[in-house]
């Protein structure tokens, strides 16, 4: 049985007693348009090709209706859904036969009319600006890199350890079909920040600033952020290289953790990385 869930609501897509149901989740699964427009070739057939297939925003449509028992039943539910779906930062997860996938989404119109009697109709209009749909994100974590006996010489990057001890990396994987991004957690303490680095192709994430012990940063790679200790501190400022990783589907990354200056405590990366689908 599907269900979709959105602002703490649940809509049902099988018929019960009473309740939240849809009879029409529209687009949830649809591709989105293309953005770029076909250029003509001058002096040739067709057109050019475009460098990058970006897609548009995604707009998404939830019908259905509300069953009650009484006619204050229904009025109650339609004030909390109205409640519900003006708030920020929701997110609907739909999930069917396969599992759940969400997405990010800000509800652009729901009309809710006079209940009859006990019932009332609904249609929910939403617009995801991320078109993907996002599967459960697995998590991996390391400490700092400690080798049984230390760093191996003569030392190249990428950075090379003795037997024994932790490398500091750690592996993300996109099992979904097309790219992600992943969100990643740094715990403190060090003095003068950290480096994580993306091995093989060397991108790096560098932010220079002390860490206290009790704190942890956030780089979300997706909207390019990078906060302390919640939303509301931001210290982007202090990101020195911004080499931001994406996941490619099907593929798998390794990322080295590397503290600056000296730690204290049990510095630790953290990376929640989350199937993406069309």
């Amino acid at each position: 049985m599907t269900t979709a869930e959105i602002g703490g609501l649940t809509f049902h897509g099988a018929r019960h007693p009473s309740g939240l149901h849809f009879r029409r989740l529209i687009d949830w699964d649809s591709l989105p348009d293309l953005k770029d427009r076909s250029e003509p070739r001058p002096l040739a057939h067709g057109d050019f090709t475009p460098d990058t297939p970006w897609r548009t925003s995604k707009v998404i449509s939830l019908e259905g209706w509300y069953q009650g028992a009484t006619r204050t039943d229904a009025l109650l539910m339609r004030r909390r859904m109205t409640g519900a779906l003006a708030a920020d930062g929701l997110t609907i997860t739909v999930t069917d036969e396969l599992g759940p996938t969400s997405r990010a989404v800000s509800v652009r119109g729901a009309p809710l009319p006079e209940p009859v009697e006990a019932r009332f109709e609904f249609a929910i209009d939403m617009l995801a600006v991320d078109p993907r749909r996002y599967g459960p994100a697995t998590t991996v974590a390391t400490g700092v890199p400690v080798g049984g006996g230390g760093l191996a010489f003569p030392f190249a990057f990428p950075a090379a350890f003795a037997p024994g001890g932790s490398d500091g990396r750690i592996r993300v994987e996109n099992p979904g079909e097309t790219d992600t991004y992943t969100v990643l957690e740094v715990t403190g303490g060090m003095s003068d920040g950290f480096s994580i680095t993306e091995v093989g192709t060397g991108r790096e994430l560098r932010v220079e600033r002390f860490i206290p012990v009790d704190s942890t940063v956030t780089l979300n790679s997706r909207t390019g952020s990078v906060t302390i200790d919640g939303p509301a501190n931001d210290i982007s400022g202090y990101l020195i290289r911004s080499d931001w990783p994406t996941i490619p589907a099907g593929a798998q990354t390794t990322f080295q953790f590397l503290p600056l200056g000296t730690t204290t405590g049990t510095p630790t990366l953290t990376a929640r990385t989350a199937p993406a689908y069309w």
